[in-house]
């Protein structure tokens, strides 16, 4: 079972959304699974496995022995839980108070994952598909230290921000400039070359890349204004940490990226808050 600790990374999803909404969910609800696109892993621990699944602000572990009913805790309730493992393929069967039962089966590769999902209240059945998340190998401090970054050459588009406007406040944007800067948010994607990096954002005056090595400071400009700045990212596995330093202070944006979601976090010096943006692949 070469599979077994491997992570593997959200892709696509059929009819998942049908599936989901046959549930009788509120539309909150539902949009919230629907969107729910974890990476995930099977490890095992002598006789019993654990299936863990990751997002960039979250982790859940679900330890279970093959054969073995036990109470499963959901967000929404309790259901009766039992994983069978034949091979390559894992089944989860979850039965609810109501009656409803759901089987997801988990079949596994070599370089993919596909779930299929069925129910005894839907007449169709959903998929959902994973890639394997592929590692890099680096040195760090005389040992080997494997790092994820499956993010690369993805691109992550705006789903939604907190207290960016307050940011926005604490650094002076002019008002005739503020409502087009709250409201810029460019699609962007990191791609690797050797030791370059390359970060592309999508403008509305079209594509622009800035290249970089990590760790490596570099004379650049920003805004309308070409403002000059020292600028500097350094990728530490699925972080890409962004210094920004001018006549008017340092800024630091934090990009933490996890299957297909990123989370953006903005700090500045003599700033006690700090504001955070949100993307998906």
């Amino acid at each position: 079972m070469a599979f077994l600790g491997k992570e593997y990374a959200f892709v696509k999803q059929e009819n998942f959304e049908d599936f989901v909404n046959s549930l009788g969910f509120t539309p909150e609800q539902a949009t919230g699974y629907i969107n729910y696109h974890p990476n995930q892993k099977l490890v095992q621990n002598g006789a019993q496995y654990t299936l863990v699944t990751i997002t960039p602000t979250n982790k859940k572990e679900l330890t279970f022995t093959p054969g073995v009913t036990f109470d499963e805790k959901l967000d929404d309730g309790t259901s009766k839980t039992t994983f069978t493992l034949d091979g390559n393929k894992l089944t989860q069967t979850q039965t609810f108070e109501d009656g409803s039962t759901f089987n997801t089966v988990r079949v596994y590769s070599d370089s993919e994952l596909v779930e299929t999902i069925t129910g005894n209240q839907y007449k169709g059945t959903a998929y959902r598909y994973y890639k394997l998340v592929i590692f890099d190998t680096v040195a760090f401090k005389g040992d080997i230290k494997t790092v994820n970054m499956s993010f690369l050459g993805k691109e992550y588009h705006f789903v939604k921000q907190e207290n960016f406007e307050d940011f926005l406040r604490f650094i002076r944007v002019p008002e005739d400039k503020f409502a087009a800067i709250l409201s810029f948010t460019p699609a962007s994607k990191f791609v690797k070359d050797g030791d370059t990096y390359t970060y592309h954002t999508k403008h509305p005056d079209g594509p622009k890349a800035v290249s970089f090595k990590s760790g490596v400071q570099f004379d650049d400009v920003i805004g309308p204004q070409k403002m000059a700045i020292k600028n500097t990212y350094v990728v530490d596995g699925d972080t890409v940490t962004q210094t920004m330093v001018s006549e008017k202070g340092k800024g630091v944006f934090k990009r933490e990226y996890s299957g297909d979601e990123m989370v953006l976090t903005i700090t500045a010096e003599g700033w006690d808050g700090a504001a955070k943006r949100y993307y998906k692949a």
